[in-house]
């Protein structure tokens, strides 16, 4: 049974929303909730969730969006041979919730009850737009193929669609004619952008709509999330856990938690070279740092690393509409990972534990020789403070700290301090400099590795940090070469 629900929200903000979480069966409801609850604003958000009928009375909660039953359907003829009549009742909530009469509202926001939403991020990039003109907002699909089947110039609902108010009065008044002109088409989201279409009003992307229509390991595009605002995601239970030793849920628990502590950074890129070490550090803010053996310029970094297949598990690179590359298959080449383990707030500053993810290829990788092995002895410059004299054995990187916004002036050593390698992002809008856009509206004049030399693991003297080892600005990348140093 397909008992599928959409759900109608709006912000008690500047910006007032309309929502939908797309519908699922009510058993699906019980369990898909969850998500829901981890981006849902109960006390400054409106909306509801739409069902094809109404779900026990134990299943209502008041922490999250109310259940409306959409109106009947079978009125409409439906006659694509592989679909589902339940996109025709889908397509028309847009409509059924301009009839409500919901004071107030600019804006309606559509999505499915299996997607994430940045409430914060999706409020910034509404804010970009005329509520006062027909506006149509949301992203193609990542699946080439299932861009080919609907269309490229359509917003694919699991990761979201907003709509502004005159389009959705408009909709209302011509929806049901249209409908009757697309029998044949698959689902509800095809159906909208027909009548949309109809309108004469084009899609406006927004890379930080994400459809995610992908399986398997979502790493690859998380740790190289494009330069926008993160808005959303969607078919969360079809991929791998978030973050490795995390249940699905429990993943999802701190990836929200890291999306509410900095919505506009969160999974924004940051990349930092050691030239000393020839180290290359691909931060994903909230997520992963990833610690590369060598040199490995921005171009390729803002590729996705192919860790996926795509929604009909095809696995070509010409499956994915946006540029992807293949996996290192050397061990020796690999990047070392580092998983958000805890973010939280330090006055301005966010301060993210990273911890190492284990993985089969460890013991591997102590046998690679030249710079690959680099990252081992990455602890050295510690020894001097932490390390005692018997014990003057550099080990291997446990743990990084990552530090947004006002930089701590000194460091302080701590149990374990050998296995830990401090990361600083320094940035201000004080400095008249612009780092252009790898934060998202904010001005970084530039990315530093700190390297702090500490006292003894007993001491608790702060010592002033040693001179950053910068080798890349956002204002160019001669620093590799040698030919410049950032101060």
């Amino acid at each position: 049974m397909r008992n599928c629900g959409r759900v109608q929200l709006k912000l008690t903000d500047e910006v007032s929303l309309t929502g939908a979480g797309k519908l699922g069966s009510a058993h699906l409801w019980r369990r898909r909730r969850e998500f829901v609850r981890l981006w849902w604003r109960p006390n400054h958000a409106r909306g509801h969730l739409w069902l094809d009928e109404s779900p026990p009375d134990d299943e209502t909660d008041p922490s999250l969006p109310p259940i409306r039953v959409s109106e009947d359907i079978s009125r409409f003829r439906y006659t694509n041979p592989t679909g589902h009549p339940s996109g025709l009742r889908i397509s028309r909530i847009v409509s059924e919730s301009f009839r409500l009469g919901l004071p107030n509202v600019r804006w309606f926001f559509l999505c499915d009850d299996d997607t994430i939403v940045n409430v914060e991020n999706l409020i910034g990039v509404l804010n970009k737009y005329d509520p006062s003109e027909m506006v149509y907002i949301g992203t193609p699909s990542e699946s080439h193929s299932a861009n080919t089947y609907f269309s490229h110039s359509m917003a694919f609902g699991g990761g979201g669609i907003a709509i502004s108010y005159p389009l959705a009065e408009a909709l209302s008044v011509i929806q049901d004619d249209c409908l009757e002109r697309y029998p044949k088409l698959y689902g509800s989201d095809d159906r909208l952008h027909a009548c949309i279409s109809e309108l004469g009003v084009p899609l406006s992307r927004e890379l930080g709509f994400h459809q995610w229509d992908i399986r398997g390991n979502a790493h690859g595009l998380l740790a190289a999330h494009p330069v926008a605002p993160f808005v959303s995601i969607h078919h969360v239970e079809a991929v791998d856990p978030i973050y490795p030793g995390l249940s699905s849920l429990n993943g999802l628990k701190l990836f929200a938690r890291a999306m509410h502590v900095e919505p506009w950074s969160f999974l924004q890129r940051s990349i930092c070279y050691d030239r000393s070490r020839r180290l290359t550090f691909a931060v994903s803010l909230g997520y992963v740092i990833q610690v590369y053996p060598n040199i490995v310029l921005p171009r390729e970094l803002e590729r996705s690393e192919q860790t996926f297949v795509a929604w009909n598990r095809l696995s070509n690179r010409n499956e994915f509409d946006f540029d992807t590359r293949d996996a290192h298959r050397l061990v020796c080449k690999k990047p070392i990972l580092f998983f958000l383990k805890d973010v939280g707030k330090d006055g301005n500053a966010t301060i993210g534990l990273y911890g190492r993810a284990k993985v089969r290829d460890d013991l591997k990788r102590k046998r690679c020789k030249g710079e690959s092995c680099q990252f081992y002895s990455l602890t050295e410059g510690f020894k001097e403070g932490c390390g005692s004299k018997e014990n003057n054995v550099a080990k291997e990187v446990e743990k990084i700290y990552f530090t947004f916004g006002e930089t701590p002036n000194y460091a302080r050593c701590s149990k374990g301090a050998m296995k830990t390698y401090n990361m600083s992002l320094s940035g201000g809008t004080d400095t008249g400099e612009s780092a252009g856009s790898f934060m998202f509206g904010l001005n970084i004049p530039r990315f530093l590795i700190e390297e702090g030399r500490v006292l003894s693991p007993t001491s608790d003297v702060p010592v002033p940090p040693a001179k950053p080892r910068t080798v890349f600005s956002p204002h160019g990348l001669s620093e590799l070469s040698g030919a410049a140093t950032v101060e």
